[in-house]
């Protein structure tokens, strides 16, 4: 997805009373694979409950093969979170490559009790 340099604003996401157990993906994009995300930037708000994977853009970046890119890509979408595990302002979880993305977008978030660990950063909850 080239997103030629515009803007997605007002992003909202209200997900509360999820039943837990089950791997949710929260973001404009909730799940990639075998895909690139550029040149884009998003505002907003996500708020969440019980949600393992959340981002301002991606919630969950996968790929055997780690083809899956985030580039140049920004982010000022706010995110309240409670008792998941993997929340970034760009992405909650990735495997690839992150280049030249930015955030300012707020984090709040609890820890996963049942779990016992939280993944929580600007960019990324966990990237690899």
């Amino acid at each position: 997805f080239d997103g030629n340099n515009c803007t997605i604003k007002n992003l909202y996401i209200n997900i509360e009373n999820i039943p837990t157990g089950k791997d949710y993906t929260i973001g404009l994009f909730g799940m990639i694979k075998n895909n690139e995300i550029k040149n884009l930037s998003v505002t907003g708000k996500i708020t969440t409950a019980t949600v393992n994977y959340v981002g301002g853009i991606v919630g969950y970046a996968n790929d055997d093969n780690t083809s899956v890119t985030i580039e140049n890509c920004s982010s000022a979408v706010n995110i309240s979170h409670n008792a998941g595990r993997y929340v970034g302002g760009i992405v909650g979880c990735m495997y690839g490559s992150i280049k030249k993305c930015t955030n300012i977008g707020n984090i709040e978030s609890e820890t996963d009790l049942e779990n016992n660990s939280s993944y929580i950063g600007g960019i990324a909850g966990i990237a690899s």
